[in-house]
């Protein structure tokens, strides 16, 4: 809860119900059908830049591959993503 206050005022506001935490996890595309809103994801740890990225596809032919490692990033779990290799 404190993560989310101080990354901003949008993320501060923000209701969450649920938390996961994982380790070495490399997902394969899904869909979150149980979410209502957005999540935010946040890697840690010491592995190679450029890997384990959050993969969201944002439509047929586009996505985006966001870094997270030290960094908050908010999602919209009901499009199809993924975390991709180390």
């Amino acid at each position: 809860a404190a993560l989310l206050r101080e990354a901003s005022p949008r993320a501060a506001a923000f209701d969450f119900t649920a938390i996961a935490v994982s380790k070495n996890l490399r997902g394969s595309p899904h869909v979150d059908k149980n979410d209502l809103s957005v999540q935010y994801a946040l890697s840690l740890g010491d592995f190679p830049e450029g890997s384990g990225e959050l993969c969201i596809e944002e439509s047929p032919l586009v996505v985006r591959a966001l870094e997270t490692r030290g960094r908050l990033a908010c999602i919209d779990g009901r499009f199809p993503h993924w975390v991709s290799g180390y």
